[in-house]
Order: structure tokens, then C-alpha cells, then sequence
């Protein structure tokens, strides 16, 4: 089956894109084209300097930015 739109992922507060997803992501990849991200000091990614403030969670502008 051909992949169809691309399908961008974000994860909540405290977690990371394979915490949130990963149970599904195979299922989900075999139809579309999954892009995610983590935010800075999530997953595998370093903490940011300085400390990461609630408001730059929003997953809007890195997300689009990845995309």
C-alpha cells in the first residue's frame, strides 16, 4: 500500500515522541510518513540552558519548522 500524507507527532509535558508513540508508530508508519519531534530535554535530546519554561512547549513552531 502506498504511504499516504505525512503525519507530524508532538508529546505532552514530561515525555518524549517514543514514550508517547511508540507502541503505535509501526503501525502508523507502515501508512504514512511520520515526523516527530522531541522537545529540548526530552527523549534524547540535551536539556536546554537556561531551564526550559512551560510556554516554549508549544509544539506549533518546532514542529512546523521540522516539517
Amino acid at each position: 500500500m502506498p504511504r499516504s500524507a505525512l503525519l507530524a507527532l508532538a508529546h505532552g509535558a514530561g515525555s518524549s515522541g517514543a514514550g508517547t508513540c511508540g507502541p503505535i508508530l509501526e503501525g502508523l508508519a507502515a501508512r504514512r510518513t511520520i515526523v516527530g519531534i522531541d522537545h529540548p530535554g526530552s527523549g534524547d535530546t540535551p536539556a536546554p540552558r537556561p531551564p526550559l519554561q512551560l510556554v516554549a512547549l508549544r509544539p506549533a513552531p518546532d514542529l512546523c519548522a521540522t516539517v
